[in-house]
């Protein structure tokens, strides 16, 4: 008997990612998620800085580019914000203490706490995706490094220590990585930290200036910017470093931090192509490009949310899932939407050859077809199921 492993992230956008044999929910979501593409909002809100008030600020913005709102509202310099994944707080970098120092906030903007107490510089915070931790950027040492503290300011720690300087520090959807650009093989690139080694891994190569790295949030592609095409542009790749696609290729100076939205369908990025900095927005293969901000004045580091909170592991057959939903232990919603992002990333893996295909799993998956008919959400896939499995099997041969 097949049984599943999946990491459910309940109700409002937020999504499930499933581990383990999950070839057959892949092929299940194509039918039964393609009606919830209305539902996607659910409050969700991109936070950036901006000097719409006269000084810079951090601001929050609907992804439709209403509802603009001065989060911070404090005379100093407030930049750098990053909305936790959950989307109940931003962490960001403020000058009003005299110096560059780590703060957070509720997400409407109360609250405000100071994290950091350096007389050096503190900033680029991100959260971890459980909301425990926070990575910045820090010259306390001579130079910058990349430090990891508890999200309450406490236990911080040096990170990478080294004589480069590593910057820019964002953390995989897995929380058992970050990216961050360093130049510590002579030019800026972005690397890969495993924070239990904290052996660091060069993804990209040659005498290009990248930097911005981040992670989509299902942890599929990074997104970075580089001058390589001898401007500067919004990148994709793989976690591997390749498949490098350059996605906005304008003559125009498009950078800064870009992040995928929550379902990674879109893209929020920072461009001066229309004569001083703006928020926009691009599908996650760069067409469709809309100017979303309208400031005067500058308009740059966007973070788009909520994304998910801490995730709940349930393990067990078909039936075991079933009587989970049947308690709404899981919401049914999330589930068919996050199977919907699964299937891209799960046929184009078994195109490429790095899936486990064998068999005797697909065979396994056929014997099982029958049983999934009365199941009250994966019932109308059976059909589509057949076919697939028929298909790949024929491959197979």
């Amino acid at each position: 008997m097949l049984t599943y492993r999946i990491f459910v992230y309940h109700s409002q956008g937020k999504f499930l990612t499933s581990f383990g044999r999950i070839l057959l929910i892949v092929w299940l979501a194509i039918l039964i998620s393609s009606s919830l593409q209305a539902q996607i909002d659910s409050g969700e809100r991109i936070v950036f800085a901006s000097d719409v008030g006269g000084n810079l600020e951090v601001c929050s913005i609907r992804p439709d580019g209403t509802g603009l709102a001065n989060l911070t509202n404090h005379p100093a310099v407030d930049l750098d914000p990053c909305l936790s994944y959950d989307g109940s707080k931003i962490v960001f970098e403020s000058g009003r203490d005299g110096n560059p120092e780590i703060y957070m906030m509720n997400a409407d903007g109360t609250g405000q706490i100071r994290l950091t107490y350096n007389s050096s510089d503190d900033f680029d915070p991100s959260f971890s995706p459980d909301g425990s931790k926070i990575v910045f950027t820090t010259n306390r040492d001579g130079d910058y490094e990349i430090y990891l503290m508890d999200a309450d300011g406490a236990n911080q720690k040096n990170l990478t220590q080294t004589a480069s300087e590593d910057r820019v520090p964002s953390f995989a959807p897995d929380g058992s990585r970050i990216v961050f650009a360093s130049n510590r093989d002579g030019v800026t690139r972005v690397y890969l930290m495993d924070l239990n080694s904290l052996v660091a891994q060069r993804l990209t190569d040659g005498i290009y200036y990248d930097y911005y790295p981040s992670f989509s949030p299902f942890g599929n592609r990074i997104l970075f910017t580089s001058y390589r095409d001898w401007n500067t542009d919004i990148y994709s790749m793989s976690p591997e470093g390749d498949q490098a696609v350059n996605l906005t290729s304008n003559p125009a100076n498009d950078q800064y931090p870009a992040c995928y939205s929550p379902d990674s369908t879109r893209i929020a990025f920072t461009s001066d192509r229309d004569g001083d900095w703006e928020i926009y927005v691009m599908n996650a293969d760069g067409s469709n490009q809309i100017r979303l901000t309208t400031n005067a004045g500058w308009d740059r580091q966007p973070s788009w949310g909520p994304l998910r909170p801490l995730p709940v592991t349930y393990e067990g057959t078909l039936a075991d899932i079933d009587n989970l939903l049947k308690a709404k232990l899981i919401d049914s919603e999330g589930l068919a939407r996050s199977l919907k992002m699964k299937i891209e990333l799960g046929m184009k893996a078994f195109e490429r050859g790095n899936e486990n295909v064998s068999r005797n799993l697909l065979e396994a998956l056929a014997r099982e077809v029958d049983s999934l008919a009365g199941h009250h959400i994966f019932g109308m896939a059976v059909f589509l199921l057949e076919q697939d499995i028929e298909r790949l099997l024929k491959r197979l041969d």
